[in-house]
């Protein structure tokens, strides 16, 4: 399900979701009516709600004023594949963040960040394949995560959950270099932006 919290009247309503699991990978549905696969994270942007649909490997999108969801980004195939959005292929999307007119992804099976500008591309960050995966900085083209879960846009940095190497990593997305923030001693599954 994906739920909404009004903290003004203190309230939880459905918003998405019939409380079933189930596949579909293609169409637009009734948002109550609708079967949902392990979705693990929303962004909101442009008056529309994104969902990284981690059990369909997809990011779907939500519309509030026609109540409608369905599979907006990826093919349902799992793996690491840039291009158009309908082409593109995701590992299990996690974490999401949006800013200005691209969201920003962890794929944690293929332990990728990825970019999905608003009107369609989708381009891979740092992440070289499936099940690819280490404890590298450096140039983006070279870093390495670990299962990444999360991630958050700040001050033109993606900071990321990296919850395999217990780190907190950093991208700069103007020098393309990845740093190590933090190392932790928990496993870090989220971040936000203060």
């Amino acid at each position: 399900l994906i739920r909404r919290i009004d903290l003004a009247h203190k309230t939880v309503a459905t918003v998405a979701g019939n409380g079933q699991r189930g596949f579909a990978i293609s169409g637009q549905f009734s948002a109550l009516s609708a079967v949902l696969n392990s979705p693990w994270d929303v962004a909101w942007s442009g008056g529309r709600l994104y969902v990284s649909m981690a059990g369909d490997h997809q990011i779907w999108r939500y519309d509030p004023v026609n109540r409608t969801i369905g599979p907006w980004a990826g093919t349902g195939q799992e793996g690491l594949a840039d291009g158009a959005r309908g082409e593109a292929q995701f590992a299990q999307p996690s974490g999401m963040s949006a800013h200005g007119d691209t969201l920003y992804d962890t794929d944690p099976e293929s332990s990728s960040v990825r970019a999905i500008a608003l009107d369609g591309k989708v381009s891979t960050l740092v992440g070289h394949g499936l099940f690819d995966f280490g404890m590298r900085n450096g140039k983006a083209d070279d870093a390495q995560l670990q299962h990444a879960e999360g991630v958050t846009w700040n001050a033109g940095s993606l900071y990321i959950a990296d919850t395999f190497n217990n780190a907190l990593r950093k991208l700069d997305l103007a020098t393309h270099q990845v740093g190590t923030v933090a190392a932790l001693l928990n496993r870090p599954l989220a971040v936000a932006a203060l």
